[in-house]
This record gives C-alpha cells, structure tokens and sequence, in this order.
C-alpha cells in the first residue's frame, strides 16, 4: 500500500499543472495500515524536489520557507506520530547538511526543520512567560515535554537540554551525547521549534499543527509568516514582514 500510494501520488505532487491536482481525495484505511509512512514519503519527496529545483529568483519560496503543514485534532495528535515526523525531519536535515559540507548544497543552506503549532497548553506563544519568575518554571516543563529523546541518537533529554535566550528570542535543543551530530560543542542544535514567535520568524519546513491554531488566521497578522507573506530576511531573528504579500 504504502509503494503503491508514493507512486501513484508523486506525479501529481511535481507537474503543478497535472490534471489529477484538480481533484480532492479522502483516503480511509484501517489503523496499522501504514497512512503514516505514506504521507511521510511524500512530505520527503516534496520537501527535496522544492530544494533541487530551486534557484536564485525564488530561494525563499523553494529553499527556505514553509513547504508541509500538518493538521491535528488535539485528541489525535499522538507522540508515536510526533517522533516518527521527527526522525524523518532529522533524517533529512542531516542529508542536507552533509552535502553542504562537502560544498556542494543541491538541498539548499536553509535548515529542514519543523514547528510545533499547537494550543497554547501543550507550548508556550511567546518568551514574555519565561521572563516571569513565576512562570519560568511552567515554560521550561512545557517545551521539554515536547522531546523527551533526541530523533537522531536516542539519547535521553531534560530541561537542561533546552537553551532558552530571551535576547534572540530562541530555543537551542542540544543533545547531551558527545557523539551524536546535535551537540553543543559541534554547535548545531536541533531543528526544532516549540514557541510561536519562534515559529513565526523561522518559518520552518514543516509545521505540525492543531486545528485551534488554524482558527486564528484571519485574527493575527503573525500567522502570514507562515505563508510566505514576506520580502526580506533579518540575520538575527529570520524572517520578518513588511506589509506586502
């Protein structure tokens, strides 16, 4: 099933003028089928044909910026299906990366990373809680929550992971294993984004998100970051509008 949907699909998902992109599927298959894995095959066939088909006039819209969002409901937004989003988004990245070692970036210089979107009981929405003493503690317990392993080597992480700067307004995910690629001392921290302001103006490659977040399009100005509602880049904090779409 899972060849079969890839397949069937990618046509559709290169030739923007396919005649198949007219139409809207539903596809219902029983629990344990392998949607999952489908999808995540297609996100990754996506994700790289944007990248090698980018050039200079359009490296926002194909090497940085949004390219999947995914929507959950609350009660169906899984930890087995996080992770293994995760480890996929890490799989990627770190083949990004390897041929941007080597100078030869054919998948860009823009990070594949992800944001967590999701309701403001599961992550925080700004860094004004974190400021707070009393709050502080409820931040660092409410982003920690979100990966309790590191995607890349299994190691375990705890808040002492999380390196929060009010200043850029970030959060640094380092693993604590000497050996694994997302280190502290290698400096490249994990791709992954918890807050919404981060969210906003880092525009990561894939947002896994929560139906109460969608609800606030037409209310925040903020959330046309995530479209690509913007025309320049701040070397400091990413991507930032200016009023023009």
């Amino acid at each position: 099933f899972q060849l079969a949907f890839f397949v069937q699909e990618i046509c559709s998902f290169a030739n923007p003028e396919g005649e198949e992109r007219k139409d809207v599927d539903l596809l219902w298959f029983p629990t344990g089928g392998g949607k999952t894995e489908a999808y995540l095959g297609l996100i990754a066939f996506t994700v790289g044909l944007r990248r090698l088909s980018a050039n200079e006039n359009d490296t926002y819209n194909k090497d940085g910026g949004v390219t999947v969002f995914l929507r959950y409901t609350l009660r169906l937004l899984t930890t087995q299906q996080r992770d293994r989003l995760l480890k996929l988004i890490i799989a990627m990245e770190t083949i990004r990366n390897s041929y941007e070692k080597k100078g030869s970036p054919v998948f860009g210089t823009e990070r594949i990373s992800i944001g967590f979107w999701v309701g403001g009981q599961l992550t925080p929405n700004d860094f004004t809680e974190y400021k707070d003493d009393f709050k502080k503690k409820k931040f660092m317990r409410m982003v920690s929550s979100q990966l309790v392993k590191c995607p890349y080597c299994g190691r375990p992480l705890t808040a002492d992971n999380y390196h929060v700067n009010t200043d850029d307004e970030t959060i640094k995910i380092y693993c604590s294993n000497p050996d694994c690629l997302y280190t502290e001392s290698k400096k490249v921290s994990l791709p992954v984004y918890l807050v919404d302001r981060e969210i906003y103006r880092k525009c990561p490659t894939v947002i896994i998100s929560t139906v109460d977040k969608f609800a606030r399009l037409p209310w925040d100005e903020k959330v046309g970051l995530l479209f690509g509602h913007t025309n320049r880049k701040c070397s400091r904090h990413g991507y930032l509008a200016v009023g023009e779409d």
